[in-house]
């Protein structure tokens, strides 16, 4: 019913509004015939924008036609329109711009009801806009930004006006604490919201273990010994295991062709294949022994914080009877 109402009084205003434009300016600020017919048909279709409750659409043809006529009536639908899409702080500043005009000695009554009724609007939102006071504790500086806009730091502990509705408060500390909060503000609430700053997580920590002497000591990190060790004592273990079983299969074969302790010319060399992958067998154990030996060594000298050597070298030696390694540690 509302709505059918404002409709209505539109259509009659529009009737209004298109004998004033014809006139109502002094000559030295009127715009020009062809300027009066566009703002007359941009008011037309604000209208009818109105009617469909398309106020996004309205509202660019009312701003439209006030740019060119910049009159109290196109101002006014425009003070409105905004109100329509409930942003009270934008239309309250078109109510004030309307009643800031220039008021010409012979103006039109339509244009002096405009200018009042402007007036009264602007009033009316100064009390139904909300406020929003934040309060932080943890801080003596912070960054407030509301909505994603940056509030400045003089007024930032000052209460803010906003729209009703919802709205993000988001606060930061040169120090790095930082907090975020979502609120919902009605019609004409004042509202405090207190904000207490956690402290931030550091991005990277290392710890450290005091040396014997007092002085700083060297980060906790795992021997390169480690790897080294059970990287090269996994090698000779596959090594090992590998030959070994070649071994075992050459000696098989051996075994096949003789009759007891005695062999035939052709499975000579079966049995000196099967004791040279025996020898690499052994060697590859022998290794992974070593390896694992250096990998436990490095676990023990890991995390102490200690000065460790600036070169680490293991190398297996294999020998007509020796299988070892050798290294410098």
């Amino acid at each position: 019913m509302l709505l059918e109402v404002w409709v209505l009084m539109l259509k009659v205003r529009h009737l209004i509004l298109a004998v004033l434009l014809s006139f109502a300016l002094p000559a030295a600020a009127a715009p020009s015939d062809a300027e009066k017919k566009q703002a007359r048909a941009l008011m037309e279709e604000g209208d009818a924008a109105v009617a469909k409750k398309d106020y996004a659409r309205a509202l660019e043809k009312y701003q439209a036609a006030d740019a060119i006529m910049h009159v109290p009536t196109t101002g006014l639908e425009v003070a409105r329109t905004l109100l329509a899409q409930g942003r009270l702080i934008e239309a309250r500043d078109a109510a004030l711009a309307v009643t800031r005009l220039e008021v010409n000695p012979n103006e039109p009554e339509p244009f002096v009801k405009a200018r009042a009724e402007a007036h009264r609007l602007a009033g009316e939102l100064a009390q139904r806009i909300p406020s929003l006071e934040v309060a932080v504790t943890g801080a003596d500086a912070f960054e407030l930004r509301i909505d994603g806009r940056l509030v400045p730091a003089a007024a930032a502990r000052l209460p803010q006006r906003l729209d009703p509705g919802d709205h993000e408060v988001a606060v930061r500390s040169p120090t790095g604490k930082a907090a975020t909060k979502m609120l919902t503000l009605a019609d004409g609430q004042n509202e405090k919201l207190e904000i207490a700053l956690a402290v931030a997580t550091p991005s990277a920590s290392r710890a450290t273990a005091p040396t014997h002497d007092g002085g700083a000591a060297a980060p906790a990190r795992t021997s390169p010994l480690v790897f080294v060790g059970f990287g090269v004592g996994a090698a000779g273990l596959l090594v090992g295991t590998v030959s070994g079983v070649l071994s075992l299969g050459k000696a098989s074969d051996a075994k096949g062709q003789c009759e007891g302790n005695r062999c035939p010319p052709s499975a000579q060399n079966d049995i000196d294949a099967s004791k040279s992958w025996a020898t690499v067998s052994n060697v590859g154990f022998a290794v992974a022994v070593v390896g694992a030996g250096v990998g436990v060594w490095g676990l023990l000298s890991s995390n102490k914080g200690t000065e460790r050597p600036t070169a680490a070298r293991a190398e297996p030696v294999v020998g007509p009877r020796f299988v070892g390694v050798a290294g410098r540690f």
